[in-house]
């Protein structure tokens, strides 16, 4: 929503998540985080709710409630069918995103990452973004209430 709102010229409240992405769009060395993060709580079942990081040549996976990890080389594996999570070669390199993983998690208040590390939460995952209250505040501020 903040690349909408900031490619029509509309100023983005501080009630909404994100930035703006436009500046990318427009700049390819624009800067910006060199990985894209995405999440899905459970849908089926609580065990596939997950995170991960790519730079859309290595994906790491990381499953919040049970703390099992994947790990692919999308450059040779780019249907993500070789889990390379226990390969000592890969180790150094799953580290790295672990890590960032971890230290994305905690810069945003989120309690599955404590420490530079990942904490697996075995009953459930957030119901709410960790900015929920800031944006609940600002939403009110901005409507007068």
């Amino acid at each position: 929503m903040p690349t909408i709102l900031d490619a029509v010229g509309i100023d983005i409240p501080d009630s909404v998540d994100g930035s703006s992405l436009l500046n990318l769009c427009r700049d390819e060395n624009a800067d910006w985080r060199k990985f894209i993060n995405g999440e899905h709580t459970y849908c089926y079942d609580k065990d596939n709710g997950m995170q991960y990081l790519t730079d859309g040549r290595e994906k790491f996976i990381w499953f919040h409630h049970t703390g099992r990890e994947q790990f692919f080389d999308l450059t040779d594996d780019p249907k993500e069918m070789h889990n390379l999570i226990a390969y000592p070669e890969a180790q150094p390199r799953i580290d790295v995103w672990r890590e960032r993983l971890a230290k994305m998690n905690e810069e945003r208040g989120d309690p599955r990452g404590q420490g530079g590390r990942l904490v697996p939460q075995p009953n459930g995952a957030l119901k709410l973004s960790p900015n929920y209250d800031r944006w609940k505040r600002a939403a009110k501020e901005e409507m007068g209430a």
